[in-house]
């Protein structure tokens, strides 16, 4: 069946977020490439089946489609389907960070999405089941076993889903690191961590690529990057209205490019105003985007390249990093 919407009309999801058989609350569309066209190609209450899936991968179909009037009803079913999953017990090593990784993705791309209280309390959710899962994956072993299973959390592609997993990930293991250990600490430099950069929803994507591929970038550029952290502010003070957010998430959001000298922004706070989680926070997103640049994963030369880099400009703690360094060498 063609339909003639427009384009702008549909909304882009992964074909990994479906699980095969698995009942679905809204129509599927596939986009014909020559025409320019939209197929619907299963429709709600029905299921993709294994064939089915392969068959699409087969022919490099890895985008599928929603019609826009069903983003809400979407954002409902990935919720539930987060919930489900974190419940089984049945799933490896790999398969557990595929999850996150894929969850993560979801979350962070449905930013734009959110438009009324429903849909923002699934977008909650998300957040809230994600962080329950990077949190256990972390943190149910001793540091040393945490350390090795970040590495399979992180990645060198540099994208924002990444990036913010990867400062999550890095929050809750450096947090550990440090000697945090009680369960609310290390949430919020989870969840601080997987929220820290949604103030670039609005920001020009070519912008935030070359941020985040540590390119050369214009002064009108720079000054497009430095609104993000009051962006961020406001897009999860009007999606958690109804949940209030812990301080320490809140300062990780908007603190986290403040630094050491004063001469960080939004604000221009120097370090004794900043937050412990939040110093944290900001050098997991500084390693993040060293290991981006480096597409190398290697933490303890990032953190001693970072210690180094404090004689000349004081940006982070000092004291921080060489504790972080003392502990995962």
């Amino acid at each position: 069946m063609n339909i003639n919407h427009s384009p702008n009309d549909y909304k882009e999801i992964k074909l990994n977020d479906l699980i095969p058989n698995q009942i679905l609350d809204f129509d599927i569309y596939i986009l014909l490439p020559n025409n320019k066209k939209f197929i619907k190609y299963i429709t709600r209450l029905n299921s993709l089946d294994d064939e089915q899936l392969l068959r699409l991968k087969c022919k490099n179909i890895v985008q599928l489609f929603i019609h826009k009037d069903e983003i809400e009803i979407y954002n409902k079913f990935i919720s539930a389907t987060i919930k489900e999953n974190i419940s089984k017990n049945n799933l490896n090593e790999s398969q557990k960070i595929e999850l996150i990784k894929s969850s993560a993705r979801n979350i962070i791309e449905n930013i734009n999405s959110v438009t009324g209280d429903e849909s923002a309390v699934a977008w909650t959710n998300n957040c809230i089941n994600l962080v329950k899962m990077v949190v256990t994956e972390l943190t149910d072993t001793k540091i040393a076993s945490s350390y090795d299973k970040l590495n399979g959390l992180l990645s060198t592609q540099p994208t924002l889903i990444n990036h913010s997993l990867s400062v999550s990930s890095l929050g809750v293991v450096f947090g550990m690191a440090l000697g945090i250990h009680d369960s609310k600490s290390i949430s919020e430099l989870a969840l601080g961590g997987l929220l820290h950069d949604v103030g670039f929803a609005n920001t020009p994507i070519e912008v935030v690529d070359k941020y985040m591929k540590s390119e050369q970038i214009t002064e009108e550029e720079r000054s497009l990057l430095t609104l993000h952290p009051s962006a961020g502010y406001q897009i999860v003070s009007k999606i958690f209205k109804s949940t209030k957010l812990s301080d320490n998430i809140i300062k990780i959001i908007l603190e986290h490019h403040e630094n050491a000298a004063g001469t960080g922004y939004p604000i221009g706070k120097s370090l004794p105003s900043l937050s412990y989680l939040c110093k944290i926070a900001a050098i997991g997103d500084k390693i993040s985007r060293e290991i981006l640049k480096l597409k190398n994963v290697d933490l303890t030369y990032s953190l001693v390249k970072l210690l180094k880099a404090q004689e000349e400009c004081r940006e982070y703690d000092k004291y921080i990093l060489s504790q972080l360094l003392n502990v995962i060498k």
